[in-house]
C-alpha cells in the first residue's frame, strides 16, 4: 500500500531510545524521504522542569521555526518548549504528536502516546501496552537472510539473548547478575545461545554472562569489536526464543514482534512501572518470567505501531478536514 505524501519532523533531544521510537511512527506514516530530524539542546533556563518555559532568542529565530512538516513527533521532556512554540505559530497547519507522558504538559500536542503502565488517560491521548518501533514483518525477513549467513554455524535451537543495562532506578548489582547467571545454567542442553549487548551493558554484566554461557555454543556482540554492526535485528528474525533484561520497555516490545517465546529478567530495583508493564504481559500470556524455566512453546506477535498510526491518521484527517 502506497504510504501519504505527508512531511514528518522528528523532535527529540538526543536519546535514542526517544528517537527510535519516533523513527518507528515516522516510518509507518510516510516514505523515509519525507522524514527530518532535529535534535534539540536546550539552555538551562528552557531545560527546567515548569510548565510554559520560553525558548531562547536564538531558538525563537532557529530554522527549526520555519518547518513546513504536516506532523511533528516529538518525544522528551526538553522537546515540549519547541513544540509548544512550533504549534503556536503553525496552527492547524501542523498536528502534532507526543510520545510518552509529558507530564504538566498535555496540553503541548494534538495527541499523546503512553504506554498503559503510565497510566494516562486524557482526551487527547491513547495508550498500548507495548511501545512503538520500526520492525516490520518485511524487516524480519530481510535480516532472517542475513543472520542465515553470519549465524550459519549456529542450527537450531538458538536462543537471544538481548541484555539492557543500567538506568536511572537499575543498577546491576552483584545479586541481579547471580540470579540471571543461574537462570542462563537452566537453558537446555544443546542449547546455542546469541548475545547481544547494549550501550548501557556494563562490563561486570558481560564478564558473568560470559561465565555462565561457558557449557553453550555462543556468540556475544559487546561492540563494533566484536565484528560487524550489532546483529540485535537478525538475532530477533533467527532465534527460537528470546532473553531480554525487563529494564527496557523498548527491548521487550521489540522482542515481542517476532512471535516466539520471550521470557524476561527482572533486575533488583526495577521501577514500579515496568513492574505493572511486565505483570501485564505475563497475566496475558505473552511474556514468561526466567525464574518460571523455559517450558514456553509459543509466542503471539504483538506490534503496536500500526495501532498508533490508524488513530494519528484518524485524528490528523478530523483536525485538518482533509
Amino acid at each position: 500500500m502506497t504510504k501519504p505524501e505527508l512531511k514528518i519532523l522528528i523532535l527529540t533531544d538526543g536519546k535514542i531510545g526517544d528517537l527510535m521510537q519516533c523513527r518507528g511512527v515516522a516510518s509507518a506514516l510516510t516514505s523515509a524521504t519525507r522524514i527530518s530530524e532535529t535534535v534539540v539542546t536546550p539552555g538551562w533556563l528552557t531545560s527546567l522542569p515548569l510548565p510554559y518555559m520560553p525558548l531562547s532568542a536564538v531558538d525563537r529565530q532557529s530554522t527549526l521555526m520555519s518547518t513546513d512538516a504536516d506532523i511533528i513527533i516529538a518525544s522528551g521532556r526538553r522537546t515540549v518548549p519547541y513544540m509548544r512554540a512550533l504549534k503556536k505559530r503553525r496552527g492547524r497547519k501542523c498536528f502534532a504528536v507526543f510520545l510518552k507522558d509529558p507530564t504538566m504538559h498535555h496540553d503541548v500536542a494534538d495527541m499523546i502516546w503512553a504506554p498503559q503502565h503510565d497510566q494516562l488517560s486524557k482526551p487527547n491521548s491513547i495508550s498500548t501496552e507495548t511501545s512503538p518501533h520500526a520492525f516490520t514483518a518485511e524487516k524480519l525477513d530481510a535480516a532472517r537472510k542475513t543472520a542465515a549467513i553470519r549465524f550459519a554455524e549456529f542450527a537450531s535451537p538458538n536462543v537471544g539473548l538481548i541484555l539492557g543495562g543500567n538506568t536511572k532506578s537499575v543498577s546491576w548489582s552483584e545479586g541481579s547478575r547471580q540470579r540471571l547467571m543461574s537462570a542462563l545454567q537452566l537453558l537446555p542442553t544443546g542449547t546455542n545461545v546469541l548475545v547481544t549487548s547494549s550501550r548501557r551493558t556494563p562490563q561486570s554484566l558481560l564478564k558473568s554472562v560470559q561465565q555462565s554461557l561457558e557449557p553453550y555454543d555462543s556468540t556475544l556482540w559487546s561492540g563494533e569489536e566484536s565484528g560487524g554492526a550489532n546483529p540485535y535485528l537478525e538475532m530477533l528474525a533467527w532465534c527460537d526464543r528470546l532473553i531480554v533484561t525487563g529494564d527496557s520497555h523498548n527491548m521487550v516490545s521489540e522482542a515481542l514482534v517476532c512471535g516466539c517465546p520471550v521470557h524476561v529478567f527482572r533486575p533488583d530495583d526495577l521501577h514500579k512501572k515496568m513492574h505493572r508493564f511486565l505483570d501485564a504481559l505475563e497475566a496475558a500470556d505473552l511474556v514468561q518470567d526466567i525464574s518460571q524455566g523455559f517450558d514456553k512453546q509459543m509466542g503471539t506477535p504483538i506490534n503496536a505501531t500500526p495501532l498508533i498510526c490508524a488513530e494519528i491518521m484518524k485524528r490528523y484527517v478530523a483536525d485538518s478536514g482533509r
